[in-house]
């Protein structure tokens, strides 16, 4: 009986871990990108707080592994862009890190006639 209770907590436990169960929350942000930082591989979107309904900053770091939908890297985007991140929170940090960005809308770019 003892080994049989050992099993199942065993085989609940990996099954927990691999639905993500003890993994981070990740979180979704949509706004428009205000600062970039290329040295540090992040940037700041302006994200309406559906709680208090004011504007929020929020800072997203980008990784090795993030991936990118209608862009191929940080380069390509620019403040005014407005992108949905789909990210999780660093520890002992402000940052999040985002799995996933996509560009929703381009801002029009001035260009020099």
């Amino acid at each position: 009986m003892r080994n049989k209770c050992l099993i199942l907590i065993l085989t609940f436990s990996i099954f927990m871990f691999q639905t993500g169960a003890f993994a981070a929350t990740t979180k979704g942000f949509k706004g428009a990108i205000t600062v970039i930082d290329s040295a540090s591989q992040s940037f700041q979107i302006s994200n309406g707080d559906s709680v208090s309904e004011k504007e929020k900053n929020v800072n997203i770091l980008v990784v090795s592994d993030t991936l990118f939908n209608g862009v191929s890297s940080l380069d390509e985007l620019r403040p005014g862009d407005e992108v949905s991140v789909e990210a999780v929170p660093q520890e002992k940090s402000e940052l999040w890190e985002a799995r996933s960005i996509s560009l929703v809308k381009v801002k029009i770019r001035d260009t020099a006639l």
